[in-house]
């Protein structure tokens, strides 16, 4: 089963499917046998609506994180040495799953992650084909004892 994250859905086992619109779509595969199952999640990013791409930009794109450890907020600052127009950042768990996904114009974005569970997270900023990413240690808030 797949749900391309845009309403649409199949049960074909190799479907094709193009976005209409610009965004941060979850594609998920479900499979099973039966007995077991097992879901598959891709983040596909939908910027310029300009047909196929050959060839990846050369450009230069860096993605600083603050703090790292972190514990509600995140802040993302993007430094890349072409004029690119607009950003997805994605925010996923270690399975690769998304958990948090923004499209952005900033070069500098903060992320709300206070909601998330203590651990390791990946994080990649995308560009004009252009591909950036860190990890990031999600803490909890120290506990004050009285």
């Amino acid at each position: 089963f797949w749900d391309f994250g845009d309403g649409i859905t199949s049960i074909e086992q190799n479907p094709l499917h193009s976005y209409d619109t610009t965004g941060i779509y979850t594609a998920t595969l479900i499979s099973g046998n039966g007995i077991c199952r097992d879901t598959t999640y891709y983040t596909i990013i939908v910027l310029l609506n300009t047909g196929i791409i050959s060839s990846i930009n050369n450009h230069n794109l860096t993605v600083k994180l603050s703090p790292n450890p972190a514990i509600t907020v995140l802040r993302v600052k993007v430094k890349e040495d072409k004029g690119i127009e607009e950003y997805a950042i994605i925010l996923y768990d270690m399975q690769g799953k998304p958990v948090k996904q923004i499209a952005t114009k900033q070069n500098e974005n903060v992320i709300e992650i206070s909601g998330l569970e203590e651990g390791v997270y990946g994080i990649r900023v995308l560009g004009n084909n252009v591909v950036g990413s860190e990890k990031i240690v999600k803490m909890s808030e120290p506990q004050i004892s009285r």
